[in-house]
């Protein structure tokens, strides 16, 4: 006969036969086979799902920063914007790297901020409607 080890039943001791014995295996239901690679197969599929989102994550990603700094980048006077935090306001001041905006026209009241602080550009907004 052959080496193999049959236990007389299940879990008694483990499976020892080889991966070509083409047998039912004892540990489980199913019967060795020649080929023995479909676990490598199933792990490629899953690192190339895996890939392809961070792929479209990335590229997500990179789209919305164009559209956040060619909004930034087509800032003017008179724009009516709003801010990450939530105040609205129309543009008064513009430089390189900063906006002033007029909270209140009542008041004069004006707020600073930086050009990434932008959330919205509501004139543009207005615009394409």
């Amino acid at each position: 006969m052959s080496d193999i080890t049959t236990p007389s039943s299940v879990g008694d001791t483990p499976h020892q036969c080889s991966i070509e014995c083409n047998q039912p295996c004892p540990m489980n239901t199913s019967t060795h086979t020649e080929s023995g690679g479909s676990g490598n197969y199933v792990m490629l599929i899953i690192l190339a799902a895996v890939w392809l989102f961070i792929l479209f994550s990335m590229r997500k990603q990179r789209r919305e920063a164009n559209v956040r700094k060619s909004m930034q980048d087509t800032l003017k006077k008179g724009d009516s914007v709003m801010t990450v935090g939530g105040l609205f306001g129309t543009i008064v001041e513009l430089d390189s790297e900063s906006f002033t905006v007029m909270i209140d026209d009542r008041t004069g009241a004006r707020a600073r901020f930086i050009r990434s602080a932008l959330a919205r550009n509501l004139s543009n907004d207005e615009a394409k409607s």
